[in-house]
């Protein structure tokens, strides 16, 4: 009975069933080039990281000028210093008087409450990391809920703050183990994909777009 299905079904492949079944495939290898290279992306990241204490240490030992105003580096981790602020510094050669390292994060639950959305740790005077929680099924407000997580630390003046984004320009060059082709589909794909800054709404005159050089 098997044998006849398929041979039955092999009928209607020649016929046009073909079709779908390669709108499938490709689907299938678009999604999965973008979920390993968002993986090779992160790891691309990580290499060029170095941890909160380095920037603790240079703080404290006044080796770094420091400016009036706030300035907030998005990060997709929350975890070391993100490539922003390192360029910020390298080109810069100075920060700001209160420092903000925010993460984003999305949970697989429809909602959170608002006793969980803002986790805020003080990693030395005016140094802070802040992570932000939403449901799938919530709009993120990250202005307004980083306002008031930091209002919870002190002053806080919103048309003072400032938000650091790294640009991210991809090269095919790198250790990740994806073939070259997927690479070059994965770096088309992200040139078309909405910056995190759009989809959080930010105050457009309040964001700084760092260029950042990668080797997936």
């Amino acid at each position: 009975i098997e044998a006849s299905y398929v041979a039955g079904s092999l009928t209607k492949f020649v016929d046009g069933a073909w079709f779908p079944l390669a709108v499938a495939a490709v689907i299938w290898v678009v999604m999965r080039t973008w979920t390993d290279g968002r993986d090779a992306l992160r790891n691309a990241m990580l290499r060029g990281r170095l941890p909160v204490e380095y920037l603790v240490d240079e703080i404290k030992n006044d080796r770094i000028v420091r400016v009036p105003g706030t300035a907030v580096f998005m990060s997709a981790s929350a975890e070391g210093l993100p490539l922003a602020l390192l360029h910020h510094l390298k080109h810069n050669k100075a920060l700001h008087k209160q420092v903000v390292l925010l993460t984003v994060s999305f949970t697989d639950e429809p909602s959170i409450d608002e006793k969980n959305r803002r986790e805020i740790d003080e990693f030395y005077t005016d140094f802070y990391r802040v992570v932000l929680r939403y449901g799938f099924a919530e709009s993120p407000r990250v202005f307004d809920d980083l306002c008031i997580a930091l209002s919870e630390k002190g002053k806080v003046k919103p048309g003072g703050i400032s938000f650091y984004q790294s640009r991210e320009l991809l090269h095919t060059s790198g250790p990740s183990t994806m073939a070259t082709w997927r690479k070059k589909l994965f770096v088309m794909l992200s040139r078309l994909a909405r910056p995190a800054t759009g989809y959080f709404e930010l105050p457009p005159r309040q964001v700084i777009e760092l260029g950042i050089q990668l080797e997936l």
